[in-house]
């Protein structure tokens, strides 16, 4: 479990942008991710705070009772049950299976893919962002023709319009999972998805 901040560097703004308000985190949205061992599967969420309540109802609504949690010293996690923690603050990167890495990582990947090829992502979309870079991690073992094949299969009979995307709510509104993962391949049809692109 980890989290990211998104949004622009207040040195960088222009003058009527910037808030004055501090640094790190300040006018920045924040996008909590959780990455399953096992699968290796990243599932990531654009979230209004990362208070105490916030983050407890993200990891809650995702993952298992019982499952063993790993976060940095963020005192949003405490109270978890199974939790174990590294101190980043201390330069503890790891202790042992104990460590955010995997998560760091996609965060990396996540952030150079927004600032090397969008290089603005409105607040608005932000978790649509989030759900094509996550969906891009948890097919990446799958050919390129897979790829597209499942992700084809899984747009049809869905339609995004203009006005359907200006009238979406807020950008934290709850909004039904839509990270593709190889999971998926169950849900849209059996077994592996045909080479032919439908």
């Amino acid at each position: 479990m980890d989290e990211t901040y998104l949004g622009g560097k207040e040195k960088n703004k222009h003058d009527s942008k910037k808030l004055r308000a501090g640094r790190g985190p300040v006018g920045k949205m924040a996008v909590a991710g959780l990455r399953d061992r096992k699968t290796r599967e990243i599932y990531a969420e654009v979230l209004p705070n990362t208070k105490h309540r916030t983050i407890r109802n993200f990891v809650l609504r995702h993952v298992k009772h019982g499952c063993v949690k790993y976060s940095d010293e963020n005192p949003a996690y405490n109270g978890l049950l199974n939790h174990h923690t590294v101190t980043h603050s201390k330069w503890q990167w790891a202790d042992g299976d104990v460590h955010t890495n995997g998560l760091e990582s996609f965060w990396s990947r996540f952030k150079r893919g927004i600032y090397g090829v969008y290089h603005h992502v409105s607040t608005k979309h932000l978790f649509r962002y989030v759900a094509e870079f996550a969906g891009r991690h948890n097919l990446r073992e799958l050919d390129t023709i897979d790829q597209l094949s499942l992700l084809f299969r899984w747009m049809q009979r869905r339609r995004l319009t203009h006005v359907g995307m200006e009238k979406a709510g807020p950008v934290y509104e709850p909004r039904p999972a839509v990270v593709l993962s190889t999971s998926s391949i169950s849900r849209l049809g059996s077994g592996r998805p045909s080479r032919s692109l439908p």
